[in-house]
């Protein structure tokens, strides 16, 4: 149900001239603001946390933070767009194709269901699709001629300022929250994402609580129960979302 225009990372705006220039830090500030006003019961301290996507905003809402805001937790967050996720060092994951209609379309209008629709998939075999489909071109020119984030990755390929402004660490200076930064080994999205946040906090904000905390998961994996806890034929133990969550 929200409103606005849909982007991908918002950049930072690092000198607002006026209440029109707004990004992730300033609706964090002015949704703390509201909270703290319209919320009882609360003791004047605030938290916020998220995994993969969600912990970009964690990053970029504790930037020029609200002073309320105590703790952060970025989990598996995004830390540059271009190193994670649909570009993983720089290269496109073909693996992600699919996932081009959740984050390259937007509402029309505020709804309370999907906005998205995923194509049906001719086949099952990722390397049979990408062998019928011809060249990533093709695969575009029929699936999303209309996705805007297509059109962004196809009209910059290179790491551009377009890429650049969307790097969130770069502006993460001057904290005041304490950190815990949470990642896993076997992360396949955002590996790069969580070991640059922590360094960047850690390298350019002397003093602030910051802790990292890595285990043999995958991408956000510490947050459910999982039982028998492996990784192909790799077994590491059991339940150790669950056991990670009681310490």
């Amino acid at each position: 149900m929200s409103e606005g225009i849909w982007t991908n990372m918002t950049p930072h705006i690092a000198n607002k001239k006026s209440n029109r220039d707004v990004d992730e830090s300033s609706d964090t500030f002015d949704a703390i603001e509201w909270l703290l006003k319209n919320v009882p019961h609360h003791n004047g301290r605030v938290g916020q946390s998220g995994i993969s996507y969600p912990g970009f905003y964690s990053s970029a809402g504790s930037i020029d933070a609200h002073p309320a805001l105590k703790a952060v937790s970025p989990q598996a967050p995004i830390a540059d767009v271009f190193w994670d996720d649909f570009h993983h060092n720089g290269v496109f994951t073909q693996g992600y194709f699919w996932n081009l209609p959740i984050f390259g379309t937007g509402p029309n209008k505020p709804t309370e269901t999907d906005w998205y629709t995923l194509f049906d998939k001719p086949t099952p075999d990722a390397y049979d699709f990408y062998k019928r489909g011809g060249t990533l071109k093709q695969l575009g020119d029929k699936y999303y001629k209309d996705n805007f984030l297509w059109k962004e990755l196809t009209e910059h390929p290179n790491y551009d300022s377009f890429w650049q402004s969307r790097r969130i660490v770069k502006h993460m200076r001057n904290l005041k929250p304490a950190y815990l930064v949470v990642g896993g080994w076997f992360d396949a999205e955002d590996l790069y994402g969580v070991l640059t946040t922590y360094k960047e906090i850690e390298r350019n904000n002397p003093g602030v609580y910051n802790v990292i905390t890595m285990g043999p998961f995958g991408h956000g994996d510490w947050s459910q129960e999982d039982g028998h806890h492996k990784h192909h034929q790799l077994y590491w133990g059991d339940s150790l979302g669950t056991f990670y969550q009681k310490i």
